[in-house]
């Protein structure tokens, strides 16, 4: 499980992403990454497209992606990333959803 904070935009995109992929490099592909995005302060539009990158890159080593997300943002990030992970309101219905 990810727990992203903070801010992500176009600015902390490329360290963000390298994060992501540092932290599931080396080890076997688990069949789930969960990243929880809701202790983000502001997501744009460049930090979906990242999750979405990171998504599909993911999904080339049979890992699926979930995202949880609640309040206005879910629907947008659904919409934006709807071919390339789930996006659920806690870590539990993530849990279960992919499960």
């Amino acid at each position: 499980m990810l727990h992203l904070t903070g801010v992500f935009d176009a600015a902390h995109a490329d360290s963000t992403a390298a994060h992501l992929h540092r932290a599931i490099a080396g080890m076997p592909p688990p069949p789930l990454v969960v990243v929880v995005l809701s202790g983000l302060d502001l997501l744009a539009a460049a930090g979906i497209h990242v999750l979405g990158r990171f998504a599909r890159s993911c999904a080339q080593r049979g890992v699926r992606v979930a995202a949880v997300l609640d309040g206005a943002l879910r629907s947008v990030v659904e919409f934006a990333v709807r071919r390339s992970m789930l996006v659920f309101a806690t870590v539990d219905e993530a849990l279960a959803g992919c499960g």
